[in-house]
This record gives C-alpha cells, sequence and structure tokens, in this order.
C-alpha cells in the first residue's frame, strides 16, 4: 500500500475510535452538544493533528496554541457579554458559548493528540487500550442477554431486519478487526521523531516477507470470522429462552420449551404486531390478552412436556408458513369467531393465535412490509363468557376416552403436591372453585423474580424447590406448580405457551408483542368452555424487566400495514393440515433455466460490445481532439489486457517509459500529442502522427 493511502488509512481508524469513545461518553454523561457536532470536530481535529505533524510543527507551540485559543474565546463571549444589552432572553448567549466550547474542545483535544500520536509512537499502545476499553464498556449492557438496554444495537438490528445478537457479534468481529489493522498500519510507517517524516517501514524490504504477512493477516481475520460465527451459534439458542422469560418454542413431542433456570435476560426485542378485525369486548381476561401457540400436558420424569398429536387437538401445530384447518368439531359454546393478523418481527417457527384456532392461512408480504419476517391471518373461536359463570360447571369433557382423562390428570409422583392441594381446598364445594383458590394461593405468597437461583441437581425437580422452598420464580414455576397442585386433586390441567400483553396499550386494534411478553400459564379444562387460563400473577415482585410499549414504534409498524391478502391452497378442501415444502409467504421463486440462459447471454453481449466500444469507438470520429482521446484509451485498454496497467499517479510519460521498457514501442509522440490537445485545446489529426 502507498504510504499516502497507509496514513489516510490510519487517520480514518483513529477517526471511528473517536467517535466510539464520544458515543461511549454520551451514554453516561449526556452531552448538551449534539453528538453530530461533536463527531464531526473530533474528526476534523484528527486530520488537522496529522497536517501539523507534517508539517513539523514543534510540541511546545501546539500546546500554547490551544491554551490561548481557549482563552480568546473566553474573551469573546465575555466581550459580547458586555455589549449585547441584557433582556429576558440572554441566556442564548451563554447557550452558543457553550456549544462553541465543548466542540472547540473536543477538535482541540484530538488535534493535540493526534499530533502527539505521530511524534511519540509508544503512545499507540495506551490508546489502543483505551479504545478496547471504551468498546468494552460500550456494550457491557448486553450481559444476560440485555440485548435491548443498547440502542445502538436495537436500531441496527430494527433498520436491517437481523437479530440484535448478530449485530453484537458483527460489531465485535468488525472492532476487532479495526484494532488488528490499526496496529499492522501504524508498524508499517515508520517516523524520524525529530524530524517528523513518514516513510514505509523498512523492517519489511523483501517482497516475501510482505506475501507472509499478509496471508497471517487474512489466516487472522478468516480465524476471527469463523470464532464470531462460532460464538453466535452458541449463544443464540441460549438467548431465544433466556430472553423470552426461559419460554422457548414447541418442538418434538416429549421435549419442554420451557427453562427453569433463568429468565435474566428479559427482552423488550419486538417479536410481532397483532391486528384485530374487530373489538374483542368480552375477553373474560380483559385487559390481558392470551395468544396461544402450544400446549404442555404430558408428564415425563419431573416437568410437563408436548404430548403426541392424539392430544390437545385444539393447538394448531402448524408453521408461521403452513396452511391450517380444524379437522375436529369442537365446543362453540360461549365463544364466537373472530379474526386477526399476525405480522411477526422475530424468527418464529410456530404460528400462536387467541385461543381455538379454525382457520390459519400465510398473508403475502410487499416491498412495504418486508421489515416484517412473515405474516399469517387465523381465524379463531375466542372465548365470551364472565368468569364467575364456570363455578357452577364440571371440569373435563364427558366425551374423552379413558385414556384422555388418565392423560391429563396424571399426577406428579411427589406426594407434597397433593398434601398442599388438599389442605388449600378442603372449604371448597366445586373442581373450580378449588382451581380458582390454588391459582390465587400462588398469586399472593409468591414472588416473580427473573433469577430464582434454586440449586437443583439435574434429574430432581425444580418445581418442588419453588413451591416447597422460596416461592422465588417466574412463569415457567408457577404454570408447573399450579398443574401439580390442581392434577393431584383429579382436575385436568395442562400448561399453555405464547404470548400474554396488554390490551390497554393497544392502537386501533394493533398490538405491539415484545420478546418479554412470552408466557407460560396454567389451564384448566371447564366442561362446554374447554381450555381456560388459571394464571397465577403474584402480588409480590422482586425484579422484572417489563417496560411500556414504544408507541412510536408501534404507530411506525401500523403505518406500514395495508389489506391483508391471503395465499389460498387448494388442498385446504382436504380439512387437513397442509405443510408446504416452500415457504408460500416469502413468495420467491428460482428463474426458470431458459430464463438464466437469456440473462447470461445479455450480460456476456453489454460485455463483448464494452469491449469493442473501448477498442475501436475512435473510429467514429472524423478527425480532433475526441478521435485523440478515444485512441488513447483504446491503445491503454489493450495494453491492460495484455498486463500492463497504467498505475494510480503514474503520469503519461512514466507510463510511456514501461511501455517501450516491455514492448519495445514507443509512445512518446502519442503522449506529446495528447498533452497538446489536452492543454492547449488545440485540434490535431491523428492521422499526422507518425
Amino acid at each position: 500500500m502507498h504510504l499516502k493511502y497507509k496514513i489516510i488509512s490510519l487517520c480514518l481508524l483513529r477517526c471511528l475510535f473517536f467517535v466510539l469513545a464520544l458515543t461511549g461518553l454520551n451514554q453516561i454523561i449526556k452531552f448538551p452538544t449534539s453528538l453530530l457536532w461533536l463527531n464531526l470536530s473530533a474528526i476534523a481535529g484528527v486530520f488537522a493533528g496529522t497536517k501539523m505533524a507534517r508539517l513539523r510543527f514543534k510540541a511546545w507551540p501546539v500546546l500554547v496554541s490551544g491554551i490561548i485559543f481557549f482563552i480568546l474565546l473566553k474573551l469573546a463571549y465575555q466581550g459580547l457579554e458586555f455589549i449585547i444589552p441584557a433582556t429576558d432572553n440572554i441566556f442564548w448567549l451563554y447557550n452558543y458559548y457553550e456549544h462553541c466550547k465543548l466542540i472547540l474542545g473536543i477538535f482541540t483535544l484530538s488535534s493535540i493528540l493526534t499530533y502527539f500520536f505521530w511524534r511519540y509512537r509508544y503512545l499507540y499502545a495506551i490508546e489502543l487500550g483505551i479504545a478496547l476499553l471504551v468498546i468494552v464498556g460500550l456494550f457491557a449492557a448486553h450481559r444476560q442477554y440485555h440485548l435491548d438496554f443498547l440502542k445502538l444495537v436495537n436500531n441496527l438490528a430494527w433498520s436491517y431486519s437481523v437479530p440484535p445478537l448478530a449485530i453484537l457479534c458483527s460489531i465485535g468481529f468488525l472492532s476487532f478487526i479495526a484494532v488488528v489493522a490499526y496496529n499492522f498500519l501504524i508498524t508499517s510507517i515508520a517516523i524520524n521523531r525529530h524530524a517528523l517524516l513518514f516513510t514505509d517501514n523498512k523492517s519489511f524490504p523483501n517482497w516475501y516477507s510482505r506475501i507472509f504477512n499478509s496471508l497471517a493477516l487474512g489466516l487472522l481475520i478468516f480465524t476471527t470470522l469463523i470464532l464470531s460465527k462460532k460464538i453466535y451459534s452458541y449463544h443464540q439458542k441460549e438467548a431465544e429462552t433466556s430472553t423470552q422469560n426461559g419460554v422457548g418454542e414447541a418442538g418434538e413431542p416429549g421435549v419442554s420449551p420451557l427453562d427453569f433456570k433463568s429468565a435474566l435476560g428479559s427482552s423488550n426485542q419486538p417479536a410481532a404486531l397483532v391486528r384485530l378485525d374487530s373489538d374483542y369486548l368480552d375477553n373474560p381476561f380483559s385487559p390481558m390478552l392470551y395468544l396461544r401457540e402450544s400446549a404442555l400436558s404430558k408428564i415425563n420424569e419431573d416437568r410437563l412436556v408436548l404430548a403426541t398429536p392424539n392430544f390437545d387437538l385444539d393447538i394448531s401445530r402448524s408453521s408461521v408458513g403452513q396452511n391450517y384447518k380444524r379437522r375436529r368439531t369442537l365446543s362453540t359454546f360461549k365463544r364466537s369467531e373472530l379474526s386477526h393478523s399476525v405480522y411477526l418481527l422475530a424468527n418464529h417457527n410456530n404460528a400462536f393465535t387467541i385461543d381455538y384456532p379454525v382457520k390459519i392461512n400465510p398473508l403475502k408480504l410487499d416491498e412495504k412490509t418486508k421489515k416484517f419476517k412473515a405474516a399469517f391471518k387465523a381465524n379463531v373461536m375466542a372465548p365470551q363468557f364472565k368468569l364467575n359463570e364456570t363455578f357452577a360447571l364440571d371440569v373435563g369433557d364427558s366425551n374423552w376416552s379413558d385414556e384422555e382423562w388418565q392423560h391429563y390428570t396424571e399426577a406428579h409422583p411427589d406426594s407434597r403436591y397433593q398434601n398442599m392441594a388438599i389442605s388449600l381446598t378442603i372449604t371448597a364445594n366445586s373442581a373450580v372453585e378449588k382451581a380458582f383458590i390454588i391459582s390465587n394461593y400462588i398469586s399472593k405468597n409468591a414472588i416473580y423474580t427473573l433469577a430464582p437461583d434454586h440449586e437443583v441437581e439435574e434429574k430432581e425437580d425444580p418445581t418442588a424447590a419453588f413451591l416447597f422452598g422460596d416461592l422465588r420464580g417466574y412463569c415457567v414455576h408457577f404454570a408447573h406448580a399450579t398443574t401439580y397442585l390442581l392434577r393431584s386433586l383429579g382436575i385436568p390441567a395442562r400448561i399453555a405457551t405464547g404470548y400474554l400483553t396488554d390490551l390497554s396499550q393497544s392502537r386501533d386494534g394493533h398490538v405491539l408483542l415484545r420478546m418479554s411478553d412470552r408466557h407460560a400459564w396454567a389451564e384448566v379444562y371447564i366442561d362446554q368452555l374447554g381450555w381456560i387460563p388459571f394464571d397465577s400473577t403474584p402480588e409480590q415482585v422482586e425484579s422484572h424487566a417489563d417496560t411500556p410499549i414504544d408507541q412510536n414504534m408501534l404507530d411506525d409498524l401500523i403505518d406500514l400495514l395495508g389489506t391483508d391478502e391471503e395465499i389460498i391452497n387448494d388442498k385446504l378442501l382436504k380439512d387437513e393440515l397442509v405443510a408446504e415444502e416452500e415457504t408460500p409467504f416469502l413468495d420467491f421463486k428460482l428463474p426458470k433455466k431458459s430464463t438464466l440462459l437469456t440473462i447470461l447471454a445479455i450480460l456476456l453481449a453489454l460485455a463483448i460490445f464494452r469491449k469493442y466500444y473501448l477498442y475501436f469507438s475512435w473510429k467514429y470520429f472524423k478527425t480532433g481532439n475526441p478521435k485523440l482521446k478515444r485512441f488513447y484509451k483504446a491503445m491503454s485498454s489493450m495494453l491492460t489486457d495484455l498486463g500492463l496497467q497504467k498505475q494510480t499517479g503514474e503520469t503519461k510519460e512514466e507510463f510511456s517509459h514501461r511501455i517501450k521498457k516491455k514492448f519495445d514501442w514507443d509512445s512518446k509522440e502519442l503522449i506529446d500529442v495528447l498533452n497538446m490537445a489536452i492543454f492547449q485545446q488545440s485540434n490535431i489529426n491523428i492521422n499526422d502522427i507518425d
């Protein structure tokens, strides 16, 4: 690399480090001046300091100039304050003075530091250490997967529609590469400290040394890229669970998506936008709204897991790109049809809806809605009753088989659950009343915390450590404890997973779901009504990451939506779940083979035409300077194809000498005539050249 470009590259990296440093400080002390102006002043200071170093300024005049500069600024402010008459709006002068002082202070600081950087080379190690500390400090808030705390990461993730963790890993990779490039450029430039002369470092004079260093640098970058990808893959699965209140996505039967360890990374990252097609005024849980994704009804050792498709027939078990139509008629007592659309802002494998889905169809996304990952429209049978109407009803379904009754009432083998349940519900008159008593008990006595820190061995019951211990936990603990207590009394119960949101924060029927809205809750099957949430909500809260919904973001998302256009599939006529091999919501098809060949032929024709134009376009000019210039370009293009290209900064005369050495062709006469045509604007006939 040419010395000039090395110096410019080094200056740009210094500018990057100053910008990162100012951005980090702004997160701590909040500068009163616009961060953009401060960054521009720092960048200007870097190039000013470099210029002073190249002009061989001495150190003491630089420092004295900075001090005098601020003294003059202070005197100018006091002079203006004395001249301008006092008014009620006199603070505008002080306001401008403070802004100017900060902007000019950043400029002076960055220029002086840059000057001393060139003069005293060992200072770069200190600067490099500070830069690394700033980078680490700036993104330290991501710990425990609190990625939503990083405004910069969230903004980039939103702009480019990628996961915040991917943005964070990319920033780490690019920061490391910037530091390596910074160090590489510094060592490749030699500086005479006394004369302040910049030269190429002579410690790598041989061409094979340069190749070795280039290969080593390339290998380092490649290795770092692979490590960054591995780090992202390793943490992605953990982040997807811990940032969702310990509620992951459902998988295969026999597996639980719930995590008992910690929900400390609870994140307010946007997950989806729900559009209700009509008002849901008779919602029995108002203002809360449950959107069910999956159900866990099979006890496997010490936790509930997904059952086989023979059970939980109200769950669609469909992906976001599948068409679904219910195969079995369910009770519609106290239920009415409701339709809603879901626009996904984060990757989801499974569709989620309000209560019983009847039909789910993917929606087409256009250019306007490209920020969404996918979308689907659901028609559901939503419950419309009052909770106090359930006390007189029985639990379970009279149409269930013995296998189904046994499945939903299978109790935990630990007898402590039954003993506690009996003691709590001894005065209850009905099974539904018992369910309310158990749910209310946990609500009043449990403590909500994102980090319960229970010491549980791998094969021990994590729910027992919560229920018979300190009662500290989050939704996963509450749902398991409630379900186990209910089943010990013979009440059919299960755990549902999905989203729980507050409709009071909706806007015109639109609800913004966040990862922190991921939820797990207990459900009881009530005769005729079906599965009804019995969700314990602790009155005591130790720690919670919930924050109000960003209404500005909600408004922006609403503006992106248009008319829902469904993707219809003829296989729906068979009244069965249709799993398509391709994701229909992407609406993307590979071009046909003939189309690809046509495109390649067009590109090849354009390439040939361009080469023909470069070689022979001079023939289409009769006389004059244009023909001469085109002829020179044609000769240059031919020489480039022969492996002899004009280098950056090389004059035409120098290029002519290289041509003569390699091809024994003297092009001096052509160069002289061309220079005459360019600089003297005289019309010359190319035919006059020998």
